[in-house]
């Protein structure tokens, strides 16, 4: 069962009501075949201004296969820029596709090594935007926005 749900919009239940009918737009889109998922997408008041970034995507369960099922986007709310916040989730989005996969993978034996498509990188010997899954989740999220 796919489930999506959107906190942090009780105050502007139409901007609710888009992210969760954009979240569920995209799933289809980039997971077609997926049957089981989760995925609560949280409004953050400030996460940019406090955390400098426009959202983020964190696996909530234990990996089953070197895949994730449950997982938890945060966007930084922006009444005043709807389209960024539709953007951002649609990357946000990628990196679910990435962990629901098993194409990007955690390496618990240390925070800064990620595991993609079976190498390892370490994010701190790389430049943000040279990482694989960031150059892929960023040509996910321009595919996505022309057919949204």
């Amino acid at each position: 069962m796919i489930e999506v749900r959107v906190n942090g919009c009780s105050k502007n239940r139409q901007l609710g009501r888009i992210i969760r009918d954009s979240t569920q737009f995209f799933i289809k889109k980039l997971m077609p075949r997926k049957r089981r998922l989760k995925v609560i997408v949280q409004i953050v008041n400030n996460l940019l201004e406090n955390e400098g970034i426009h959202g983020d995507c964190l696996a909530d369960d234990f990996d089953v296969n070197h895949r994730h099922y449950e997982f938890i986007i945060r966007l930084d709310y922006d009444p005043n820029d709807t389209q960024l916040m539709i953007s951002t989730l649609a990357h946000e989005l990628s990196h679910v596709k990435q962990y629901a996969t098993g194409q990007l993978r955690y390496d618990y034996s240390s925070s800064n090594v990620s595991i993609w498509e079976g190498k390892k990188y370490n994010s701190d010997e790389i430049d943000y935007d040279d990482l694989p899954w960031e150059i892929d989740a960023l040509k996910s999220e321009r595919a996505l926005m022309s057919i949204y």
